[in-house]
Order: structure tokens, then sequence, then C-alpha cells
């Protein structure tokens, strides 16, 4: 019944106003669907009907127990009654609230590879779907055991979907270090006399061997002393304190002359990789004291104490032409002796 209401309170002073009572048989209501959440996580219950109150029960576990639309967060699969009620009269309804524990992502343990090694992972997974990331340096990406084979150290995640009602993903996360590239280095190819001694010395690594042993006082010392009777190759193998390795060679020509200083009768700077740069050659030499180069005027064109460097042909950057050039060098050979030489050498365009 709708009910109405008019004030007078003077002549013509008039206002109005109306009430409905809605009188129901019963109270209908329903708590709604069945559901399901991710453990740990709010269900937000929402029922529907004509009730005006409401009392819910496992109070503990909501918010607000006499809300409409209480928030709860059950910590396990709870069925949950609400009372909605109209003056004296009442309904009762449920609903279940299925609590699904996440996936399970175990990326297995990391470790410590060397460079340009692999390493096998060993995933574990409780759920219905997986991936890996990143899988540019992975093998078989779609196993749970993939092969990496990474470069830098890398952080590899394992990422599980599952069916069962809880739609968010699970992460674990496992660590690959990688050691840097070893870089071995047995030092430059170098020429010496019949007898001299020579210092090899290594570099890059904790430990050393020099393989053949031949002619060294100590093949597992980074800085043997090799004296020879012939031209040898040495291979030397560097490994670092974490047990990773490299390789390097050193080819030591033996001249079986007296320490001596060569330098070729022509080269060729046209750029074609074979005869570019002129060269001193040093055989049993100690150290160098210069290596210059002279024009037909007397210019010098070139100077160096360092035999690794060499004249390309050119003059402040500008290609000199084909010509005759004369050189000379000054050196101590290793037992202190002085060695002066000089001659001349043609530029061929």
């Amino acid at each position: 019944t709708k009910y109405y209401i008019t004030l007078t309170t003077a002549p013509g002073c008039v206002a109005y106003d109306s009430v409905f009572v809605d009188v129901r048989s019963f109270v209908t209501l329903t708590a709604g669907k069945d559901t399901s959440i991710c453990e740990g996580d709010f269900a937000y219950l929402n029922p529907t009907g004509d009730a005006l109150y409401f009392v819910w029960s496992h109070p503990e576990l909501m918010d607000d127990y006499r809300l409409k639309r209480p928030t709860a967060r059950p910590p396990a699969t709870t069925t949950f009654e609400v009372i909605g009620s109209i003056g004296k009269c009442s309904a009762t309804a449920e609903i279940t609230v299925n609590v699904v524990p996440f996936p399970v992502a175990n990326a297995g343990v990391g470790g410590m590879i060397c460079y340009d090694s692999t390493f096998q992972l060993q995933g574990s997974i409780v759920g219905a779907f997986y991936n890996w990331s990143p899988i540019n340096t992975l093998t078989n990406p779609t196993s749970l055991r993939p092969i990496a084979r990474p470069h830098e150290t890398t952080a590899y995640v394992l990422t599980v979907l599952d069916t069962l009602g809880c739609p968010k993903p699970s992460y674990d996360t496992v660590i690959i270090e990688v050691v840097p590239k070893v870089i071995a280095n047995a030092g430059n190819d170098t020429a010496i006399v019949v007898g001299q001694p020579l210092q090899l010395r290594a570099t890059g690594g904790e430990t050393y061997i020099w393989n053949p042993p031949l002619g060294l006082d100590d093949p597992l010392s980074q800085t043997p002393v090799a004296v020879l009777q012939n031209s040898q190759e040495y291979v030397v193998k560097v490994t670092t304190i974490e047990g990773c390795h490299n390789f390097d060679t050193l080819s030591v020509t033996v001249y079986k002359t007296e320490p001596d200083i060569f330098v070729p009768n022509g080269f060729t700077p046209n750029a074609d990789g074979h005869n570019d740069v002129l060269y001193a050659i040093p055989v049993g030499i100690e150290s160098v004291e210069y290596f210059q180069i002279y024009n037909r005027w007397g210019k010098l064109v070139f100077s160096t104490n360092d035999l690794s460097k060499g004249w390309d042909g050119r003059v402040n950057g500008q290609p000199q032409a084909s010509d005759s050039f004369v050189w000379m060098v000054r050196a101590k050979d290793y037992t202190g002796k002085t060695i002066f030489k000089k001659g001349t050498v043609v530029l061929i365009r």
C-alpha cells in the first residue's frame, strides 16, 4: 500500500509526501553460485533477493558479517550461510568458496659454468602449463629440463599456470652464473738463435701447463725458460681459479746463426694482405734502440724502438710513391753485444 500525507500550515500553504509499504508473503534470497579463489585471495560475496537485513556465518573470516556484500578470506574451502530477513520473516541460503592453491613452480638449483659451456636446468611443476624465459639461450625451451648455454650470467624464470580455478601464475627463478671467457695469452711469436735462453710468459689464469715440455725448465710455470736447438711450437693451457680453461699457441723460430736483425729488401703496401708492412725481424735480440727509415733526400719517414711495429709506406697519412729508402737499426743481443745494421729497401706500388 502507498500512503499519502498532506500538511497544511496556513491557507494556501500545503505540502505533500507519501510512503510505500511493501508487504511480502515471504523473503527471497539467493547467495549466488559457488565460486573459486586463489589461496590467500579475497572472495566478494554478493547475494540477491529482497531481504533487508543479513547475518553471515563464519564472521571471523570476513570484514563485517552483517553486511549484504561482505568480503571474506577463507584459508580453505568454506561454505558460508547467510540469513536474510524482513522484520520477523527470514530465509537462508549458502555459497561455497573453493580455495585453490597456487600452481607450484620450482626452477631448480642454479650453478656456475665456464664460458661457452652448458647447464641442464632441473625444473618441476604442479600445474597444467609452463614456460621458460628467456628462451634464446635454451636448446629445448619446451622441456622442464632444457639445456642452457648462456654467454653471460642469466636468470631463467619458470612460469606455471593451472586450470583448477586459480588463474594466477606462479614463478620461480634460477640463476646460472657464467665465468667470463678465459683470455689465454702465450705471448707473441718470436725468433731466437740456438742456445739463447728465452723467457716465456703466459697470462690469463691461475695455473699453466705448457706442451710439449721440450726445452722448458718448468712446463708448469707461468714463466718457464726455453732453451732450444730447433724451432718449436708450444701450446699453453691456462686455467682460472674457477676451473675454466682456454688455450693459446706460441711459435718459436730458432735460427742457427749469430744474433742478428733481418730486414727485407722490398715490400708492397697495396693493402692486399701480403707484404704490406716493412718489419725488422730480430733474432736473439734483447732490446732495440731504434729502427729508422729515410727517404732518398735523408728525411726521416719512420722510427720505432718496438720491432713489432713496422712501416706501412705512409708519411703523415700519405702513401709514398715507389722508390728506394734507407733503413738503419741499432740493438743489443741477449749477450749484451751491440748490433748496428743498415741497408736499402724498395717500396713497390
